[in-house]
């Protein structure tokens, strides 16, 4: 449910920003994003959670990836500690092909997926805003890799322009990025002031 949010661990400190995390069937919890561009040009994100679902079971999720400068992606991770699953998936990427090395708990199984031929694996939408300015109405088409699943899938991303939404009890104006089943309400830096995706809603606290 929570593979979408796709976002990165870096070598330099970055700041984060923190989140409230609301969900289906009484998923609550908390969140810190990091979002960053590199001094090389490469892109960051980092992502850790810290999530209570509505029988009370706890679970701890960290999903990290990194994309060079034209979006290409180099690496992810995504670990998940929880009562009854402990669980980590490490994915890096070789001329398009994503390696994956899974390890749930009886050690490392490592496989190579390669996405389909031809297919465009340059996630442009992760320097919008941050880096690049879409215009209102621009759209791209791409294919990224899901770890749970282990497989590739086409996304395709259109910048719906400035919408109205309330966050942290403020009302804001926010660039509406619309990239598959996920929605991105992002400031002028790219910092999302709110993520949904498959149920899930992620809302930036109050600063």
């Amino acid at each position: 449910m929570l593979a979408p949010l796709t976002f990165l661990l870096a070598t330099a400190i970055a700041p984060s920003l923190e989140y409230t995390v609301s969900g289906p069937d009484g998923l609550k919890g908390s969140a810190s994003l990091v979002n960053q561009v590199q001094e090389d040009g490469s892109k960051y994100v980092r992502l850790s959670m810290s999530l209570v679902y509505g029988n009370g079971d706890k679970a701890e999720v960290l999903q990290e990836s990194s994309y060079d400068k034209v979006g290409r992606p180099v690496r992810k991770l995504q670990a998940v500690n929880a009562a009854s699953t402990r669980r980590s998936t490490v994915v890096t990427f070789t001329d398009g092909a994503a390696k994956v090395v899974e390890d749930q708990g009886s050690g490392p199984k490592t496989s190579l997926v390669s996405p389909p031929e031809g297919a465009d694996t340059k996630v442009v939408t992760e320097f919008w805003f941050v880096r690049d300015k879409p215009k209102v109405g621009q759209t791209a088409t791409y294919y990224a890799f899901r770890p749970n699943q282990k497989d590739w899938v086409e996304i395709k991303a259109r910048y719906e322009g400035i919408k109205e939404i309330v966050a942290a009890g403020k009302r804001v104006s926010a660039n509406l990025v619309v990239m598959g089943e996920i929605k991105a309400w992002v400031d002028d830096r790219g910092d999302p002031f709110r993520l949904e995706v498959a149920g899930v809603t992620l809302e930036r606290r109050a600063e």
